[in-house]
């Protein structure tokens, strides 16, 4: 799997179509999303939200995080000055 949309493909039944409009042309992640992913995962590690918060104001985020973890694992998280580690 070379796209994040070979991945969300490999979970359709679970994560629905709307979820596709977060990809840009080259079935990546649109930074908006990436911005606003790590935005809403540093503010629940921190404390400063809770998941009611995030369901709130961004329920998708719940489906999202999961397929994009699962992408840069695959990807190894080197680019865009990545460690190449993903917890």
């Amino acid at each position: 799997m070379d796209s994040l949309n070979d991945l969300l493909a490999s979970y359709r039944d679970a994560i629905d179509e709307l979820l596709l409009e977060y990809l840009d042309d080259d079935d990546e992640p649109k930074l908006d999303a990436v911005q606003r992913m790590r935005f809403s995962t540093s503010a629940l590690l921190a404390g400063s939200i809770t998941p009611d918060h995030v369901v709130e104001d961004w329920p998708d985020w719940f489906q999202l995080a999961p397929a994009l973890r699962g992408h840069l694992r695959h990807r190894g998280a080197t680019g865009a000055g990545g460690s190449g580690k993903v917890p």
